[in-house]
């Protein structure tokens, strides 16, 4: 099979690649659970592998120039083999079973001479025939939350064409936007006339004020958290040992019950429920809400259009401050939904929040030296990722066994304790901690907490 033409690294995944360490993967990761049903624990990795192998980019690995100033490339790997990448785990029980060996997994760096992913599948004693867990790993390098999705969705069954989204739960959202398509409509009749770029002068100029305020914004934003007073609650060493996974689902009708009433977005009652559950956890270890600003930073995707071809990472992002010491619940949401707003109303390619898109301005290459002096400095910028992955809620099987629920799994940073990403598969909304322990704070003790604050917001 043809693999895809070398391509040069963009900048931001250019930033990614070298961005990781040993202690600080650099990969994005899915828990998909499947079952009843389904095929023998000898077919699944066959069937994975041969699907997994059509696609081009999942056939090439990254190449590194000697020249410093050439970018990374991604090249055909001359000695791809696909079950190479496959491999099978025998779990001894149930759900807190998955959630170890998952964050062991997650734990572990991609190998570099390789292409960047792996496919796990989670059997228990009972077989695939019970049911079972797939989890994918691809490098961010490779993907960004939303082309995961789409090369995940790949390795499963072909949907058959009578089987349509139901409304409000199929295809995501627009990217970068709130509220569906962006594309204007077009009277009939009439062909739409092509968009017109502005002068290459005038776009050039307009990029580099934008990153200029950028740059300021970040560097503003790093010296005030340079000097704020103690350790913060969710920074700490990076010890991949210590790597933990809580999972939690909870009914997509509770969380729309409470937009409802309350307005915002879904993803705002997402963030309410993560100040709520910081705030409980901080008060269980002994600090003060009230002494430890927190920022959470919320990935948003730049791409134009739904089915976009443009390899490569598209994000920006949004950097919203937690209303922590905000003792009530319904106050704390319309906080979050204010704060949403108003980083919307700016866009995504401003602020401090929009640091992705400042690679773009540097020479091809700087990124392999820039990437390792940036990956202690995310603690002065943010305090941990807060990521909304959007599924297509279409009856997806593999093997023939009905996918149940999917977990995204979001890298943790460098010097942080713990990321956060929701992903919405039908009925359910599944919320993931990934994270690390470091001493007496443990991010597994979020799980119960954001349980609380869900029972609490629905009480109003």
């Amino acid at each position: 099979m043809p693999s895809a033409a070398p391509t040069a690294l963009t900048a931001l995944d250019s930033t990614f690649w070298s961005l990781e360490s040993r202690e600080s993967p650099m990969h994005l990761g899915a828990l998909l659970r499947f079952g009843p049903g389904g095929p023998s624990a000898d077919v699944l990795p066959v069937m994975l592998a041969e699907r997994a192998a059509r696609s081009p980019r999942l056939r090439q690995i990254v190449s590194v120039p000697r020249n410093p100033f050439q970018a990374p490339r991604w090249i055909a790997d001359p000695h791809f083999h696909a079950p190479r990448h496959v491999r099978v785990h025998a779990l001894p029980g149930g759900g807190a079973a998955v959630e170890r060996l998952t964050a062991s997994l997650m734990a572990a760096a991609l190998p570099r001479g390789l292409p960047p992913w792996e496919l796990h599948l989670l059997v228990g004693p009972g077989g695939p025939e019970q049911g079972f867990h797939l989890l994918a790993k691809l490098h961010h390098a490779t993907v960004d939350g939303l082309r995961a999705v789409e090369v995940v969705t790949r390795l499963l069954d072909r949907l058959q064409r009578s089987s349509p989204a139901a409304p409000g739960r199929g295809a995501a959202p627009t990217p970068g936007s709130a509220s569906g398509s962006a594309s204007a409509s077009v009277p009939a009749g009439r062909p739409a006339a092509p968009p017109q770029p502005p002068p290459l002068l005038r776009r050039l100029t307009d990029q580099a004020l934008r990153s200029a305020s950028v740059a300021t914004d970040v560097a503003a934003t790093a010296l005030a958290n340079a000097v704020r007073p103690g350790g913060h609650p969710l920074h700490g060493p990076a010890d991949v040992t210590d790597r933990v996974l809580t999972l939690r689902s909870f009914p997509l009708a509770d969380l729309q019950r409470i937009r409802r009433a309350h307005g915002g977005t879904l993803h705002d009652v997402v963030l309410a429920l993560l100040a709520g559950a910081l705030r409980r956890w901080y008060l269980g270890l002994g600090h003060d809400p009230e002494r430890h600003s927190t920022r959470v930073l919320v990935p948003v995707s730049r791409r134009t259009r739904p089915g976009e071809t443009l390899h490569g990472n598209q994000l920006s992002g949004y950097l919203v401050t937690l209303p922590l010491a905000e003792p009530d619940a319904l106050v704390r949401l319309f906080r979050v939904r204010e704060s949403m707003s108003a980083c919307k109303d700016h866009g995504p390619s401003r602020g401090a929040g929009a640091i992705a898109t400042l690679p773009e301005v540097l020479p091809a290459g700087v990124q392999r030296f820039t990437g390792p002096l940036l990956r202690p400095t995310a603690p002065l910028l943010f305090d941990a990722l807060a990521t909304d992955v959007p599924v297509p809620g279409l009856p997806f099987t593999l093997g023939g066994a009905p996918l149940a629920a999917v977990h995204a799994l979001p890298p943790v940073a460098h010097g942080h304790l713990l990321a956060l990403a929701a992903s919405r598969y039908r009925d359910r909304v599944h919320l993931t901690v990934h994270g690390t322990v470091s001493g007496h704070r443990d991010p597994r003790l979020l799980g119960p907490a954001l349980r609380a604050e869900l029972a609490e917001l629905l009480r109003t």
